[in-house]
Order: structure tokens, then sequence, then C-alpha cells
């Protein structure tokens, strides 16, 4: 559970600040401030959950010596693919809205918004948005918690 949060508000805040700066960039508007705010509220969250980590005993079962293959073959796969599904399914999302975009809105200029271009070419993007972002998450989420 520990883990999900943290990835959930990483993966939130830095939506939210990337989308944000976004829409402020170069407009010189009073709220351009906001974003940096955010930023630094982000990097003090990480700064606080390195000593938390290193104090939480939940996950030390994982780095006794004689269950090291645990964390190379379980954790830290499980982890790294449940972090991923989780941050497709949602970062996104947060980005378009902050950014003033549609919730489904796809870019042209990065590599992975050009290949999902080419991958839904006929289908409704909203639709597959939709579908692919539910199950997706859904499905990291339960990767996370089962750690």
């Amino acid at each position: 559970m520990i883990l999900l949060a943290i990835i959930l508000f990483l993966t939130i805040l830095e939506a939210v600040h990337e989308g944000l700066a976004s829409r402020y960039r170069n407009t010189g508007k009073p709220a351009s401030w906001v974003p940096g705010v955010i930023e630094a509220i982000k990097l003090v969250g990480i700064a606080a959950m390195v000593p938390f980590l290193l104090w939480y005993t939940g996950y030390d079962e994982y780095l006794k010596p004689h269950s090291m293959w645990k964390f190379w073959q379980v954790f830290l796969p499980q982890y790294i693919l449940g972090f991923v599904f989780i941050r497709y399914a949602i970062f996104d999302i947060f980005y378009n809205i902050c950014a003033g975009n549609r919730w489904s809105y796809i870019g042209n200029t990065k590599l992975i918004d050009r290949l999902i271009r080419k991958i839904t070419a006929k289908v409704p993007w909203g639709y597959w948005s939709l579908v692919t972002r539910s199950v997706l998450g859904l499905a990291g989420i339960s990767l996370i918690l089962k750690i």
C-alpha cells in the first residue's frame, strides 16, 4: 500500500507540474509560478520518502541475504511493471487536464505519441484510451499491491 501511495503521489504531481508548465510557458500570467511550487512539493516529498523507506520494515524480507533472489526476480520486475502501467493509466489524463487539453488528447511530437497514433489509426481514440488505461491501471495496482 505504501508503494502504491508513493507511485500515485509522484505520478500525479509530475503530471500536474508538467501540464501547468506547458500551459503557462512564456505567458507571463500571474499563475506561472504555480508549476514551480508543485515541483518543489514533489521534490520535498521525494526527499522525505527516502528516510521513511529506509526506516520502514515492510519490505525487509526481500533484502535478507537468504532471500535476495526474491528482490531481483519478484519484487523489482513486478514493481517496475506496475509503475509503468499506473503511469500510463493516469499521467496523460492529469497532464492534459492541467495543460488545458481534452483528457484523451494525444500529441504528435513524442515517440510514444506517434506509436499510439499508428496503432489506433482506425479506432476511436477516446474508447481505446479509456479501455487500455482502465485495464492497465487495474493491472498495475494489482501488481503493486501484490508485493
